[in-house]
């Protein structure tokens, strides 16, 4: 059989950086602490998903992210990412090939996806905003695929003007 692995990002410790890429292993979860608290994890490199990222477990115990690499800056073979805000910063273009979906949920306050600097295009996958979001930043956006809510009526906030292809 198969054995699962799981990466657990502690909450007494933050915030996080790291300096490089994140890959996520076949079979590996990078999960966020079960505590209630709330953290930054900032990668200056990509996020390879293979595996599963779960960085919001509840609305008050999440890790928003932050990456500040340009290029393809999320990728991977993963089938899902579970995050609350993720904030882009670099002033190069910036991609995501990862096909999985990147599943967007609560947190206390000013839950956000943000684009600052070029623009951002996701190339595969699907973005689903499962709660009040807004859509931030100076950069373009382009979404592959864009759902809002599940199951349930939400609020989206365009700040800005987007493109969606899927």
């Amino acid at each position: 059989g198969t054995t699962q692995r799981a990466k657990q990002i502690e909450s007494k410790s933050g915030p996080f950086a790291v300096r490089g890429d994140i890959t996520i292993g076949q079979y590996t979860t990078l999960q966020y602490s079960n505590a209630d608290a709330i953290q930054t994890l900032t990668i200056d490199g990509k996020l390879v998903n293979n595996g599963l990222a779960t960085l919001q477990l509840s609305a008050a115990r999440y890790c928003d992210v932050v990456l500040t690499g340009d290029g393809d800056v999320i990728s991977g073979s993963g089938t899902s990412m579970r995050l609350r805000n993720l904030t882009l910063t670099n002033a190069n273009n910036k991609t995501i090939s990862y096909a999985g979906t990147v599943w967007f949920y609560t947190g206390a306050s000013g839950n956000a996806f943000t684009n600052n600097g070029a623009p951002f295009t996701a190339n595969a996958g699907q973005f689903a905003f499962v709660d009040a979001f807004s859509i931030e930043g100076d950069g373009a956006i382009t979404f592959n695929n864009l759902q809002c809510g599940n199951n349930n009526q939400t609020i989206q906030t365009l700040n800005r003007d987007i493109a969606v292809n899927g």
